[in-house]
């Protein structure tokens, strides 16, 4: 009899513990990535002889300036009237330049 009412908790616990896994595997992972939009994100495209610049959402726009207007400018530095490669501006969406192939410089 003792035996018995053994082996019932012990299957009651494995299914619980079964159960609980099972709840937890499929819950999902807690991200600790940073929300999508929040920052500017500069990329080189060396394949594409492009340099890129994700916008922001326009909430993340400072109170006194609601309408943000970013600028993207590529230029040489180490050329002495530091030459302007290109630029593009606007308020949402990629920016894009395009600079040469043999192009050694900054943003």
């Amino acid at each position: 009899m003792r035996g018995r009412r053994a082996n019932r908790w012990l299957t009651v616990l494995a299914a619980s513990m079964v159960a609980l896994g099972a709840g937890l595997v499929t819950a999902g992972v807690a991200s600790a990535s940073t929300p999508v939009g929040h920052y500017a994100v500069i990329k080189f495209w060396p394949s594409y002889q492009v340099v890129t610049l994700k916008v922001p959402l326009q909430q993340w726009c400072p109170p006194s300036k609601p309408s943000c207007v970013w600028m993207l400018s590529v230029d040489e530095p180490n050329i002495p009237p530091q030459t302007v490669v290109g630029t593009a501006t606007g308020t949402s969406g990629v920016l894009v330049v395009a600079y040469p192939s043999n192009f050694c410089g900054v943003i």
